[in-house]
């Protein structure tokens, strides 16, 4: 598995985690990959919780294209909520790019909570 910085932000610290195998949905996932999966995007959601304190987490997987999923490859997003930055949703495509250099500040932040695991890198 690997978790990632997306360049482009939804929230502040938002971080996707996808299998490394290609996968288009979580139920071709064997169960030791499923259980991978969820364990490591509850490690990115604590590491979002204990150095970004957001007053909410959301967490989601889309699959296939008419739940909105916008690549065929698996992957759950992990999204810290503010209570002063209203709440929306739109396709990736229009989110702005975040600087790659302001991703790795807060990769470096989250990596260092999550004792041992240093891979949270940036996207694309």
């Amino acid at each position: 598995m690997s978790a990632f910085m997306n360049l482009r932000q939804r929230s502040v610290g938002s971080v996707l985690v996808a299998p490394h195998r290609h996968v288009q949905s979580l139920t071709m996932l064997n169960p030791d990959e499923a259980h991978e999966l969820i364990s490591l995007s509850n490690r990115i959601g604590r590491a979002i919780v204990d150095v970004l304190k957001p007053q909410g987490l959301h967490s989601w997987c889309n699959v296939g294209e008419p739940a909105g999923q916008s690549l065929p490859h698996l992957h759950f997003q992990i999204v810290p909520r503010y209570e002063d930055v209203p709440y929306t949703f739109v396709g990736s495509a229009e989110l702005t790019i975040t600087p790659p250099a302001d991703l790795d500040v807060l990769a470096a932040r989250m990596a260092g909570s999550l004792n041992g695991f240093d891979s949270v890198f940036v996207g694309g």
